[in-house]
């Protein structure tokens, strides 16, 4: 069941999540929008209406995902609707991704740079006169 509590509801709001853009970065999304005022920086979530300093994009993507965890950072009292969630879930999924894959390059180049080279005499062919 979906939100509005028909599976009809449901396909169409599936359907227009998949025809929002993938988003970058969080404040792409319409719903968040970054500000200053007396060149103090902000954000304005529009799910909650509320305003909060700074202009954090992992504490945004936390709040509206609801993730506990990030220090001095609340999850949005709101519910944030269909559509936006999927495109919030596949940027944090996205962007675990990369993170995994970083980790595991630089986890590689250590192995390769302990890895230590063949001493000579070792099991190495002999050099062509």
């Amino acid at each position: 069941m979906s939100v509005a509590g028909s599976m009809d509801n449901n396909n169409a709001c599936l359907s227009t999540a998949a025809s929002l853009p993938p988003l970058k970065q969080i404040f792409d999304c319409k719903k968040l929008v970054r500000g200053s005022n007396d060149s103090r920086p902000f954000w304005e979530g529009k799910h909650c209406n509320n305003v909060y300093a700074g202009i954090h994009a992992t504490n945004a993507l936390y709040r509206v995902l609801k993730i506990n965890g990030m220090k001095n950072v609340a999850t949005c009292k709101e519910e944030t609707s269909v559509i936006f969630l999927h495109c919030y879930e596949d940027l944090y999924a996205g962007q675990h991704h990369q993170k995994e894959a970083k980790a595991e390059e630089v986890w590689l180049d250590k192995i390769v740079a302990s890895s230590k080279p063949l001493r000579k005499n070792s099991l190495s062919p002999p050099p062509f006169a």
